[in-house]
């Protein structure tokens, strides 16, 4: 199985590979054993091949700008376009943006307060200008990363944390290759939400991102509870 990835601008940095030598690990434990009493490190993670395996799994996705993001505080609220003025007026909302439903109910708008910073990274695209940061609603923000990825059918893609970020939430989500592949997109984007100040630096690990064949989508499971034997009669062993 084979995975594509596609930097679509100059400040993009491509997913990479995480990749754990064991070797330097091995070297320090032998060194620690023919030379110490009591010392030893044996059971560092870095022997233990499921941790090597978990650490190992998917690409890192790292920041590809140094970034400061801060709490977005947003409603949503319905009305046609032209009300957009006065919906941010009456919000107190610093950005505000137009989604279409396509089930035909009325135009919602995503209005946000405190979020100067989202414009902050537009970028070019040829002769005009996109945004980096999209509010996404409930203090999310979708965070478009500059590349695209493309996999065979019957394969997603995981979007997931990387590791711990303080103040910031890296949202869970599975995209198929059809909608990878949708016209319009902008290259993968992951979604987020800051829950305080949060400074990030280019190249900085943010998400994973984990290849998963449809299989692992359509599971079953089988749950077999603990039978508890029936008690015997009185004075039974």
């Amino acid at each position: 199985m084979e995975i594509t990835f596609r930097a679509l601008y100059p400040w993009a940095l491509l997913p990479r590979k995480i990749k754990i030598d064991p070797q330097p690990k091995q070297s320090e434990v032998r060194v620690v054993e023919e030379n110490f009493r009591w010392l030893r490190i044996s059971r560092s993670p870095e022997l233990c091949w499921p941790w090597r395996l978990g650490q190992e799994l998917g690409w890192v996705i790292e920041s590809p700008v140094s970034v400061t993001m801060d709490v977005l505080h947003d409603v949503e609220v319905h009305g046609p376009p032209e009300a957009l003025r006065n919906l941010g007026m009456i919000t107190n909302s610093s950005e505000n943006w137009s989604f279409s439903d396509p089930d035909g109910s009325p135009e919602r708008i995503q209005c946000t307060r405190m979020a100067g910073w989202l414009a902050l990274y537009d970028f070019r695209n040829g002769d005009e200008y996109n945004r980096m940061f999209f509010a996404n609603g409930q203090g999310s923000v979708e965070w478009i990363m500059g590349w695209e990825v493309r996999v065979a059918l019957g394969y997603f893609v995981l979007l997931m944390p990387h590791e711990p970020i303080p103040n910031l939430e890296i949202i869970v989500g599975v995209l198929d290759a059809k909608s990878l592949k949708r016209p319009g997109r902008n290259g993968l984007a992951i979604a987020v939400r800051p829950t305080g100040p949060v400074t990030l630096t280019r190249g900085q690990p943010v998400a994973r991102l984990v290849l998963l064949h449809a299989d692992s989508i359509r599971e079953r499971a089988t749950f077999d509870a603990f039978d508890t034997p029936a008690p015997g009669p009185a004075g039974s062993p």
